[in-house]
């Protein structure tokens, strides 16, 4: 659905309008299932109708209050469009009414760092990272923002534990490579440095980071 038609051959493109007008009609049909709103809304953010995929989240939440991916997905909607201080009043719902949903409270974490709120936004990675251990991306969220809170030894825990889940990711070796190089750590900067640069040989960010750390090293 979120491809652009100029992505189609002209066959295609017929196919995927007819397969799209019957998805449409059957999730219109079930309507009174909080889930079929809910599918349509996701078809309509994919296809870059923000304001049809609004009442389509909004018709799920009226049916099922207790629907919690119609108010995650409708604040992603909000957050994409500005609207934060809608998207952080129905995350914070969510995530006082169901603790278990850590997709959440990584999501409220996120809005919060990007409004400015970092502070804020730690316990609420704290939470998440304690329901979802094992995703990188979140625990590499997760130590650079005690990095920035000056919690240095838990960032570093954090940023290594990202790496060990996903060996090789340029993120995390950048990360690990900057911590080390911020904190005079210049050799151990420098393994990192070196790992980034062999997993990425034509990256000139990585080759420009191992040429700063290396003049460092004595």
């Amino acid at each position: 659905a979120a491809a652009p038609e100029e992505a189609f051959e002209p066959y295609q493109l017929e196919a995927r309008t007819r397969a799209l007008a019957e998805y449409e009609a059957a999730m219109n049909h079930s309507l009174d299932f909080a889930a079929s709103g809910h599918n349509l809304a996701n078809l309509y953010t994919a296809m870059g109708d923000a304001d049809i995929a609004e009442s389509y989240y909004r018709r799920a939440i009226a049916v099922d209050d207790l629907f919690y991916p119609a108010k995650v997905n409708l604040a992603m909607l909000y957050n994409a469009t500005g609207r934060n201080a809608e998207a952080e009043r129905l995350l914070r719902e969510v995530v006082e009414e169901e603790p278990r949903i850590h997709d959440a409270a990584y999501s409220l974490a996120l809005l919060l760092v990007e409004m400015g709120r970092a502070p804020e936004a730690l316990p609420y990675l704290d939470r998440a990272v304690a329901g979802m251990p094992d995703n990188p991306r979140l625990r590499y969220n997760h130590g650079l923002l005690l990095q920035q809170m000056n919690r240095t030894d838990e960032a570093r825990g954090e940023l290594e534990a990202a790496l060990a889940l996903s060996p090789g990711e340029y993120d995390y070796l950048f990360a690990l490579a900057d911590h080390h190089f911020r904190f005079g750590e210049a050799r151990t900067a420098l393994r990192y440095a070196d790992a980034l640069v062999l997993a990425y040989p034509d990256d000139t960010t990585a080759l420009q980071v191992q040429r700063t750390i290396r003049s460092r090293v004595r």
